[in-house]
């Protein structure tokens, strides 16, 4: 079966919901897409087995315009280095797009090693450093990349693994400007302790961002909590929790921001049988101050048997709040 990318391009008018969807064809596999928008198209982002005989997984895009038109139909080669390239994401600062992805371009037969890459790629589709410029030391393997862009530049999040003793991963970060340059490439800590902290999301409001993250270390869970950063990478709050019932599941969840506030989902397995889990799906606001308006979540999806894998965006003042069914 090959894996493929389609856009669906939803338009909303008074009640009315039209979905328009397109594809980008290429051999093989194309898979965990990101999307962002700017003032006039989106860009989309994907790993891509197109050449998997020869470079393994690849990060290409494409971009959109605004009536769901894709403009670059066979895709834009953003990194095809030998080496296994996967979990791209994506931001904009108001000029241009920031891709980051992990990368094992420098493992060898005996270890493996995996390190944070970044691309900046501009709205006509030029990218700027093509096979990518590297965000992170070889102090560690890093994995799972997130990004978010404050206007001015970006910030980017990652998972450290087995940096300290007793930690199995943790989340460090730093700031990468407009022109690409890597303010901390060894990370910011972030979020650290016993277990796992892992799969950070982030997004910027009201001069800050809000960096999310799984935990599931001596506090409990696993659940959803966060960390209010300044765009500057330090931390401005202790870790707080948002999802509040020890049941997160799966970890796939969204983090979104209306410029003023945050709203997080998740899948949520609370009530399920024990020993099963049938997720729903659960959400909270949180404040641009760290003040998370429903501790316990509020119910958005609940009617069917399994709702999981939530995705989160907002059009500046709403929330749009899609999942898996």
């Amino acid at each position: 079966m090959q894996t493929q990318i389609w856009l669906c391009f939803l338009s909303a008018l008074a009640s009315t919901l039209a979905a328009q969807a397109a594809i980008v064809p290429a051999p093989d596999d194309q898979e965990e897409p990101s999307v962002v928008a700017n003032d006039n198209d989106y860009f989309v982002v994907w790993a891509d087995k197109r050449n998997y005989g020869s470079t393994e997984y690849d990060i290409y895009g494409a971009r959109v315009s605004a009536t769901g038109e894709v403009l670059d139909p066979t895709g834009i080669p953003i990194c095809t280095d030998p080496g296994r390239q996967t979990s791209p994401r994506v931001a904009f600062d108001g000029e241009k797009y920031l891709v980051v992805w992990e990368d094992d371009r420098e493992s060898t037969t005996d270890s493996q090693l995996y390190q944070i890459y970044g691309a900046r790629v501009t709205t006509s589709g030029q990218v700027l450093e093509p096979n990518g410029f590297k965000i992170t030391t070889n102090r560690v393997t890093r994995l799972g990349p997130a990004v978010a862009s404050d206007g001015h530049g970006f910030f980017v999040a990652w998972e450290d693994w087995l940096r300290t003793d007793g930690a199995i991963a943790d989340v460090y970060g730093s700031p990468v400007s407009s022109e690409g340059v890597v303010a901390d490439p060894d990370g910011i800590p972030l979020v650290f302790g016993a277990g796992w902290q892992v799969q950070p999301r982030i997004a910027f409001a009201n001069g800050e961002y809000l960096m999310t993250y799984r935990d599931n270390g001596p506090l409990g869970g696993p659940d959803i909590w966060g960390i209010r950063v300044s765009t500057a990478g330090q931390p401005l709050s202790s870790a707080f929790r948002i999802s509040n019932s020890n049941d997160e599941a799966g970890g796939r969840y969204g983090l979104a921001s209306n410029g003023r506030d945050y709203f997080v989902v998740w899948g949520d397995s609370r009530h399920s049988p024990s020993g099963f889990g049938y997720p729903k799906i659960y959400g909270t606001l949180v404040r641009s101050n760290g003040v998370v308006a429903s501790p316990n979540g509020v119910p958005i999806a609940t009617n069917s048997l399994y709702q999981e894998r939530p995705r989160i965006a907002s059009d500046g003042n709403d929330f749009l709040v899609v999942w898996q069914e």
